[in-house]
């Protein structure tokens, strides 16, 4: 198995309504506690990441659709190696980030407001 040093986000951001994408390096986050996805755009906050462990991590998404935040718990090994990953509001269940590949997440074109909707 290949093991990537970067994984890709796809989001919709809360604050301007643009589609982004971030490409995130392990190695700019190894070392720190916590870190921060920004709009492309408008560089409003788009989610945190707070290490829980070594092995995991809690992210904190501010949705769009309701307003709220959301937390999710994801391994590390979720968040730097997963292919395509989802994180939906629970309200109501559009996406609101796209973790992954870039191979992957390049498939069908995933950052067209299709796949922010229902």
């Amino acid at each position: 198995m290949k093991v990537r040093n970067y994984t890709s986000v796809c989001y919709l951001c809360p604050h301007c309504l643009e589609i982004g994408k971030n490409r995130l390096s392990v190695f700019e986050y190894s070392g720190k506690k916590s870190f921060v996805i920004r709009c492309e755009s408008c560089g409003g906050t788009i989610a945190r990441i707070d290490k829980n462990s070594t092995a995991s991590y809690d992210v904190s998404v501010v949705c769009p659709f309701c307003k709220d935040r959301h937390n999710y718990d994801l391994t590390v090994h979720e968040f730097w190696q997963s292919n395509f990953l989802e994180l939906a509001c629970p309200d109501f269940e559009n996406k609101l980030l796209i973790i992954g590949s870039d191979e992957f997440l390049s498939d069908g074109d995933p950052y067209d407001e299709s796949d922010f909707s229902d």
